[in-house]
């Protein structure tokens, strides 16, 4: 990390995140947020500094594609692979920073953001339907045009369905069944995303 980007966040007040004090309820806290202050800022600084590092690195990406003349008809899908608690619900880390393993939101939800004008996907349309990386992958085989014949997809036999024609603005996405997830000794069942305020799903947003 370099040193700069995480001093850039020595005096900030980080008050976007809340301080939580862990419950019981949720088992053992494997990660808990440590009792001073001082390492708990320190911390935050490396987050935010990381967080900022990918940020610029995606930028040479996008601005390299500019230079090829290559940024409209590239999709670019900017995604991430788990959330993080950075204090929130009293711990740190991701699912496994309790015992038993834990499904916050803070923990599995995560951002998926697609750009591709040449596809026809306009800027900043949002799809709040429950979508994860099964999904990312089958929505990203119809934007190649290597979606699969019946018996591949049998075979493969992914529970991910394509986004793309809802992205696109050509249809609004069927009604899905609920997801069931198993994570070490964890266990959840998600519905509706309109029934439960910690859905296992990605906020899917497109940019240009």
């Amino acid at each position: 990390m370099l040193p700069e980007l995480v001093e850039s966040y020595a005096s900030a007040s980080f008050i976007d995140i809340p301080k939580e004090q862990f419950s019981a309820t949720h088992g053992v806290a494997e990660r808990p947020v440590d009792r001073h202050s001082g390492v708990e800022h320190e911390k935050h600084m490396q987050y935010y500094a990381a967080a900022i590092a990918i940020d610029r690195e995606v930028g040479r990406i996008l601005d390299e594609l500019d230079r090829l003349g290559e940024a409209d008809n590239t999709c670019v899908a900017y995604t991430s692979d788990h959330g993080l608690n950075a204090g929130h619900h009293g711990i740190r880390e991701k699912g496994n920073a309790t015992r038993p393993q834990n499904f916050f939101e803070e923990s599995i939800r995560v951002p998926c953001t697609i750009a591709w004008p040449a596809g026809k996907i306009p800027e900043n349309r949002s799809d709040h339907s429950v979508f994860n990386h099964c999904d990312l992958f089958a929505t990203l085989q119809n934007v190649a045009g290597a979606a699969p014949d019946a018996a591949t997809t049998a075979a493969i036999n992914s529970p991910g369905r394509s986004h793309l024609a809802a992205l696109q603005g050509l249809t609004t996405q069927a009604a899905q069944k609920p997801v069931i997830c198993k994570y070490g000794n964890a266990r959840m069942i998600h519905a509706k995303p309109e029934t439960c305020s910690r859905a296992p799903s990605m906020l899917l947003t497109s940019c240009t």
